[in-house]
């Protein structure tokens, strides 16, 4: 999402909306433009504050507004409950202090170029430390809002605790890295052992072959890859040895 957000009509005359719940003032704004979760024209489908109540008490992610200045005035309750930190002590505070006051981990700058242009921003991260010392990675997201008249209120947004997700990629990562030094191990001991080493598909076809099987059989790497491995069968088995492997896969025996 581009340029300015659906202006948001600041609660009780009050520019800075404080005191005002985020969802209170969403809910309102979409009743006013007509907005629904179906496009039925049933004005039961309309959106009201008890729909945004509900949503948000179902939500596992957290709630946050700020004014203009960038100073947080929201937090949900939410925030709390993942990371040990009340709510209440972040009020006041600007977005990047919200790394500051939670371990000196900073916001990064792709965030504040977005916050300082009052464009809408998604999926970007930060890295607090909680009330149990461990690190935890908040993922936020948030879009500007706008009085009718066009002035800036400050941003309202959602964050989530993405710590398990972010472990799972490191974990991925060190899975992917481990398995790339087995590889490397591998191919290293393969290349120094005297006897021909050869791999095949389920077709016959070669797809690695060790320096001993080109030094045994005459042929540079380069030319065995990707041919079939009938090619270093003498004899009458080599006119049959692509039965043989059809055989070996379908009942076990050679």
């Amino acid at each position: 999402m581009e340029g300015r957000a659906t202006a948001m009509k600041p609660a009780m005359n009050d520019e800075s909306g404080i005191g005002v719940p985020p969802f209170a003032q969403a809910a309102r704004r979409c009743r006013a433009a007509g907005d629904s979760l179906w496009t039925d024209g049933d004005d039961r489908a309309a959106l009201t504050d008890g729909d945004f109540r509900s949503f948000v008490a179902a939500s596992s992610d957290w709630f946050w507004k700020s004014d203009r200045y960038g100073r947080l005035i929201y937090v949900s309750p939410r925030f709390a409950e993942q990371t040990g930190l009340a709510a209440g002590r972040l009020v006041g505070k600007r977005l990047t202090d919200l790394a500051a006051a939670s371990g000196g981990a900073r916001i990064g700058e792709p965030m504040l170029r977005e916050i300082a242009r009052q464009r809408p921003f998604r999926d970007l991260m930060f890295s607090i430390a909680v009330a149990d010392g461990r690190t935890r990675h908040m993922k936020v997201s948030g879009v500007p809002a706008f009085a009718s008249e066009g002035a800036f209120l400050g941003y309202r947004g959602t964050g989530c605790d993405a710590t398990a997700a972010i472990a799972a990629i490191e974990a991925a990562g060190r899975a992917e890295a481990a398995l790339a030094a087995s590889e490397r191990r591998l191919r290293a001991t393969l290349d120094h052992v005297a006897d021909a080493v050869v791999t095949i598909d389920a077709h016959g076809i070669i797809e690695s072959c060790n320096p001993a099987t080109a030094r045994m059989f005459g042929y540079d790497p380069e030319e065995l890859i990707g041919r079939n491995v009938s090619v270093l069968v003498p004899g009458p088995d080599k006119d049959r040895h692509d039965h043989y492997i059809r055989r070996y896969i379908a009942s076990g025996q050679g």
